[in-house]
């Protein structure tokens, strides 16, 4: 979970374009649910990738993350190993050091925690 109540929370639908954005070390977040509007449950967000912008090594304590690639192509690197990922790839972080960089044009992907 994420840190946050529990309790269920009512359905909804966020349309194209629509949620609340975020800049992040260079790349956009596009949240399409966040813990408070799933009672806690997960987050997800679409995440834009510039060239060479990704996330630094870091660390959750609480949460590993999911990721789906749209568009672009991603370095995963986690346990001193990377992996390229392409469109219709996707990639699981378990809650140890994780990086990401976009490698080739603007990335799109869909991420949750």
């Amino acid at each position: 979970m994420m840190g946050t109540s529990s309790v269920a929370t009512r359905s909804f639908v966020r349309e194209p374009a629509a949620g609340s954005t975020l800049n992040v070390l260079g790349v956009t977040h596009i949240y399409k649910a966040t813990a408070a509007e799933t009672g806690g449950s997960f987050s997800l967000w679409e995440a834009v990738v510039p060239p060479g912008k990704g996330a630094p090594p870091h660390t959750h304590t609480r949460e590993d993350e999911a990721f789906y690639v749209l568009r672009g192509e991603l370095i995963i690197e986690f346990e001193d190993v990377p992996h390229r990922v392409a469109p219709g790839g996707f990639f699981s972080v378990r809650v140890t050091d994780a990086m990401t960089s976009a490698i080739s044009a603007t990335s799109r992907l869909v991420s949750s925690f």
